[in-house]
C-alpha cells in the first residue's frame, strides 16, 4: 500500500514537471531516508512529523487536488478509458485487499 501511494506521488511529480528526473530524485531521497533511519532510529520521529504535516497539507488541498484530477481526466484519453474499465478496478481492489490480508496475517 505505501508503494502505491509513492507511485501516485511520483506520477504527480512527473505530470507537474514533465521531467523524469524529479520522480527519480524523489525515489533517491526516499531510499536515502530509509537507509538513514536504519543507522539513526531517532530519525523516525522527524519522518513521522513530516508525514503528519504532509497528511494535513493533503487534507487542506482536497479541493485543488479534486480539480487537478478532473483536469487530468479530461486531458488524458488513457485515464478516461481506465476510469471506466471495471476489470482495472477489480484487479486494483483485489490487490489492495490481498495486501491488507498479508499485513494482518503476519
Amino acid at each position: 500500500i505505501p508503494v502505491f501511494f509513492m507511485a501516485l506521488v511520483f506520477c504527480w511529480a512527473y505530470e507537474q514537471t514533465g521531467s523524469l528526473w524529479v520522480p527519480i530524485l524523489l525515489h533517491v531521497i526516499n531510499n536515502t531516508m530509509a537507509l538513514l533511519v536504519g543507522w539513526f532510529p531517532l530519525l523516525i520521529i522527524l519522518l513521522l512529523v513530516l508525514a503528519v504535516l504532509g497528511l494535513v497539507v493533503t487534507i487542506l488541498m482536497v479541493p485543488a487536488i479534486r480539480e487537478a484530477w478532473h483536469q487530468l481526466m479530461e486531458k488524458r484519453a488513457l485515464f478516461r478509458c481506465v476510469w471506466k474499465a471495471p476489470l482495472f478496478w477489480l484487479v486494483g481492489v483485489a490487490f489492495v485487499g490481498f495486501s491488507l490480508y498479508m499485513m494482518v496475517a503476519r
